[in-house]
């Protein structure tokens, strides 16, 4: 039996896996929960997102647009756009309904590690790892945008 890439839904007080989600062609890096839980986003070494209905475990919508395996994904406190960070170096937002990119954030000259949107969703972090560049190795948040 071939492993597929994916992940599970673990239901913690019975410290078991109740789902998983299949669908990636790579290894799965990381994963959220939409704000009412309905929804799961995952990201992975395939340069692609994808957003998940938590009850059924099926995909509704794969978004494309990253040249490099997308390392974080997040939701913003309304449900309505995620964030994606990748190794392109490059931090995308997507409209959640329509699969969309919005808008792409360039700045970071290593991989991106890590999103995350402010409580208001009028902001959003990004932390990238160490430069491309002869500059010395950052590992900080660099960036944050209105």
């Amino acid at each position: 039996m071939e492993l597929q890439p994916g992940f599970s839904l673990w239901q913690l007080l019975y410290m078991q896996s109740t789902l998983t989600f299949t669908g990636h062609s790579g290894e799965v890096i990381s994963v959220a929960f939409s704000p009412d839980g309905s929804a799961a986003l995952s990201g992975a070494i395939d340069r692609t997102l994808k957003l998940w209905d938590t009850t059924s475990g099926w995909e509704i919508r794969t978004f494309i647009g990253h040249s490099g395996s997308v390392y974080s994904v997040a939701f913003s406190p309304d449900g309505r756009t995620v964030l994606s960070g990748s190794s392109d170096r490059t931090v995308k937002l997507w409209d959640v309904a329509s699969g969309r990119e919005i808008r792409t954030f360039i700045g970071h000259s290593g991989r991106i590690y890590s999103v995350a949107f402010a409580p208001d969703g009028r902001t959003a972090l990004s932390g990238s790892g160490a430069s491309a560049s002869p500059e010395p190795a950052r590992s900080s948040i660099e960036s944050v945008w209105p």
